[in-house]
């Protein structure tokens, strides 16, 4: 994973570029990294737990769509099992304590203030389109023709044996990888070249 970012001209573009880029990657990366140690950990700390809530938060206050990352990631966490386990129950209401810390007073105030969910550039960039659909899937295949040996691994990890709940972890990066990547059709791209939004 290391070489794979060094070697990226759309990551060495982007993390000097001034944009929320670079802080967003890191945030969600974190987050799953840590939901990924709870999930092989039967008994991870309360902390990580209550980290990796605080992180997806932050992450939600740096670009609004990592609500709906959150939202797919901790549900496939509670239902790879651990909800069953009293430290899983525990550490699946920590990490949603941590991430509505944040999200909930700024969603309030978004909605009271504004009146709208998310930010203005959101509804004037989007819309569900056949012409939106078309660019999202174009600048989603570039991303993945240019890294194309790393979505190939992604692909091929997917299906290993998945009989213990250590193994069935890996589900959790490669879902959020692949949720965030559907966003971006949906969305349309960015009007940036080299992957931003990738």
């Amino acid at each position: 994973p290391c070489a794979a970012i060094v070697a990226s001209s759309h990551v060495a573009m982007w993390a000097g570029g001034g944009l929320e880029t670079g802080l967003y990657m890191l945030l969600i990366t974190a987050a799953v990294g840590l939901l990924t140690r709870l999930a092989r950990e039967d008994g991870a700390a309360r902390k990580t737990a209550l980290a990796c809530g605080l992180l997806f938060g932050m992450a939600y206050l740096t670009r609004p769509e990592a609500a709906g990352l959150f939202g797919g990631a901790w549900m496939l966490y509670v239902l790879l099992g651990l909800f069953r386990r009293e430290r899983g129950r525990r550490n699946a209401a920590i990490c949603l304590g941590g991430f509505l810390a944040l999200f909930a007073p700024h969603m309030v105030f978004r909605l009271v203030y504004y009146g709208y969910p998310v930010p203005n550039t959101f509804y004037a960039k989007t819309g569900l389109s056949l012409a939106m659909l078309k660019d999202g899937l174009r600048y989603t295949g570039d991303f993945l023709l240019s890294h194309g040996v790393w979505a190939l691994a992604l692909g091929l990890a997917a299906p290993f044996p998945l009989r213990t709940i250590r193994r069935r972890a890996v589900l959790l990066p490669i879902a959020v990888v692949c949720a965030a990547l559907v966003y971006v059709v949906f969305v349309g791209g960015d009007i940036y070249p080299y992957g931003r939004f990738c």
